[in-house]
């Protein structure tokens, strides 16, 4: 009897723990291959890159970085050249995958969640940036979506010393899939590395 009550306290705290966190950051994204392709337009050859998955994604060639083997669950790892630490990654989820749905109210949930992870962790998390009204600037754009964003701060060790890295992490559901696009990068240079990300970004775009 003892067992079957606790068994059941522990199912509603996971319910309570669901309803907090909005959503949990989803697995199973779909595996992508990164490879170097020339464009013809008009007369001119242009280099861009395709990524083959789910759905054929195109963008611009960017020599500043380079390809990274996937070691969490990515789809894509971009790396800044020489500064392995500056990374911008995609995730491509069947929307299945995820609880509910990508929304503002979702998206502050799921940070909140992970703050409150660290929390119990005993691990430093401290949130940037919640959702933005429509009415606000654009950060970013990919794939033709304007993302649902939110930024936090956590401490890796950068070059041999501990250092404050910013995440950035951009959501947006498209077409039955859900996309995250993160960036990572040091917080002293985040700014600069997210300009350089913000360009890549732009130009990305289904293929056909």
């Amino acid at each position: 009897m003892r067992t079957t009550k606790a068994v059941a306290a522990l199912f509603l705290i996971a319910i309570a723990s669901s309803a907090l966190n909005g959503f949990d950051k989803p697995k199973g994204a779909y595996p992508y291959k990164v490879e170097p392709f020339s464009e013809r337009l008009e007369t001119m050859d242009i280099e861009r890159v395709r990524l083959n998955g789910q759905r054929v994604i195109l963008m611009d060639s960017a020599s500043q970085f380079q390809t990274a083997k996937p070691t969490k669950g990515e789809s894509v790892v971009l790396k800044k050249r020489f500064f392995p630490d500056y990374r911008m990654e995609l995730y491509v989820f069947p929307n299945s995958s995820i609880r509910g749905s990508i929304s503002k109210d979702n998206v502050s949930k799921y940070v909140k969640g992970l703050s409150e992870d660290a929390i119990r962790r005993q691990e430093f998390l401290e949130v940037l940036t919640m959702p933005e009204d429509d009415s606000a600037p654009t950060k970013i754009r990919f794939l033709g979506a304007k993302p649902i964003s939110v930024s936090y701060a956590v401490k890796k060790v950068v070059d041999g010393d501990l250092q404050r890295v910013v995440v950035m992490d951009n959501w947006a559901q498209l077409d039955g899939e859900t996309y995250l696009l993160r960036i990572t990068a040091p917080e002293a240079n985040f700014e600069s590395f997210f300009s350089e990300c913000r360009g890549l970004a732009n130009s990305m775009y289904f293929a056909g």
